[in-house]
């Protein structure tokens, strides 16, 4: 297998373990957990990443628990006087920095059916491991890092009582904290970011309502068996 295909393969196991693991972070985040939260960006560019690259830092930012926007390689850290951490000891090697990937144009001239020289433009992928500022040591990178919503007590937020009411039918715990929504199959509830890290209530409710249909597949309330397709029984 080239090397080409054997990177388009990881990537795409990489995907599919994320979406099985029940552990996916949402393709679209509607809250901010500061002012350096949001898409991934280059620190030293400050430009957005782009193609695949944003599915694959959010995927290693939901692994590590990593909330800033702000990656870098190991020597755009190094030339801002950073310090990547040593890999810890839980974190499998090879998988405390982020691979990313970008497209290569390529030319080159090759004879068509009638031996003539033409040109053929195709593209190969080129590789790049990146951390994140929470990966870095540094006092002076601080202001790269997130805030803390959780202790931002002026921002006010509306129930809304329908919505509120739908959610504590359900019987799913909610929890409140962090920089990520998730359900969490194995102990069976929600975590949601903190209320005020949500601009507008509604997309607070789009979030959380979204995280409780992963609850519904719950066994102790549909019965629903797993047996890999997570089909219900007779269906």
């Amino acid at each position: 297998m080239s090397a080409q295909k054997q990177l388009r393969q990881s990537i795409t196991e990489q995907i599919v373990v994320a979406l099985e693991s029940g552990d996916t972070p949402p393709w679209r985040r509607p809250w901010q957990i500061g002012p350096n939260a949001g898409f991934p960006a280059n620190v030293v560019s400050r430009k957005a990443y782009r193609g695949i690259n944003p599915i694959l830092l959010d995927m290693a930012a939901a692994r590590h628990g990593l909330t800033p926007r702000w990656w870098a390689t190991f020597n755009q850290w190094r030339s801002l006087g950073g310090k990547v951490m040593p890999r810890p000891s839980q974190v499998p090697p090879g998988q405390w920095g982020t691979r990313i990937v970008f497209w290569s144009p390529i030319t080159k001239a090759v004879a068509n059916d009638r031996g003539e020289d033409e040109e053929d433009r195709f593209f190969v992928m080129r590789t790049f491991t990146v951390f994140n500022v929470e990966q870095v040591e540094g006092d002076h990178l601080d202001h790269l890092r997130a805030g803390r919503a959780e202790d931002d007590t002026s921002v006010s937020f509306i129930d809304y009582e329908p919505a509120e009411a739908a959610i504590a039918a359900t019987g799913v715990t909610i929890r409140h904290g962090g920089a990520r929504a998730f359900y969490s199959p194995s102990e069976d509830y929600v975590q949601m970011p903190p209320r005020s890290s949500f601009s507008e209530p509604d997309e607070y409710y789009e979030t959380v309502f979204h995280e409780l249909v992963h609850a519904t597949e719950h066994p102790s309330r549909l019965n629903w068996c797993r047996k890999g397709n997570r089909s219900r029984p007779g269906t």
